[in-house]
């Protein structure tokens, strides 16, 4: 494979979201995949050993070469600004949920309730009561509920946790600007966001 072959095959691969042996079956079967990746009719395409090896060996200091040039001649022609880019857009799949409206509540109460305990080693007058096992239980009790009427009830008991939360949470935060310069605590968070 040469280098033309493997950056073609890498476009082919990332366009269509292709596993390497996709790809090399895509690259056997496909017409219009063989033809962009310029595998002669006759030709033997890749197999999906060497697809990998080769497709690995470009470098992201390569592929970034690569679209800085192409910026740079769309620049030329007129077919862009490049004012902005995006690079980088794969996807990764990770452990997070999926949002529900009960699950985000939870989410908040847990949230609040940690910044909270956080919180009071710096002022120790905060009041603050735990209600993150409750909204768990709701939460849960929402998702696996069977009838819709016990799950109304438990979204108004959940809401209502939440609605405690924030205001201990309210709280919090007047207690700590009173305690500490408020002037101070802002310029401490315009340095954190700095950093």
């Amino acid at each position: 494979m040469n280098a033309e072959l493997s950056l073609r095959a890498l476009i082919v691969k990332q366009l269509y979201g292709l596993t390497y042996r996709e790809l090399a079956y895509c690259l056997a079967d496909s017409n219009g995949c063989r033809a962009f990746c310029r595998i002669g009719p006759g030709d033997e395409s890749p197999r999906r050993s060497a697809l990998q090896s080769n497709i690995k060996r470009l470098t992201p200091k390569t592929i970034e070469a690569i679209n800085t040039k192409l910026l740079d001649l769309a620049l030329e022609r007129g077919v862009e600004r490049g004012r902005k880019t995006r690079t980088d857009c794969t996807v990764v799949e990770t452990n997070i949920h999926e949002p529900s409206d009960s699950s985000l509540l939870f989410d908040c109460v847990k949230v609040l309730v940690r910044l909270m305990t956080e919180a009071r080693v710096l002022c120790p007058t905060i009041e603050l009561v735990d209600h993150s096992r409750r909204a768990k239980r709701r939460m849960l009790n929402i998702q696996y509920a069977k009838r819709k009427r016990s799950r109304t009830d438990w979204y108004k008991d959940l809401i209502k946790v939440t609605a405690k939360t924030v205001r201990m949470a309210e709280t919090a935060v007047e207690l700590l600007a009173t305690a500490y310069d408020i002037s101070s605590l802002m310029r401490l968070q315009a340095v954190e966001e700095q950093l």
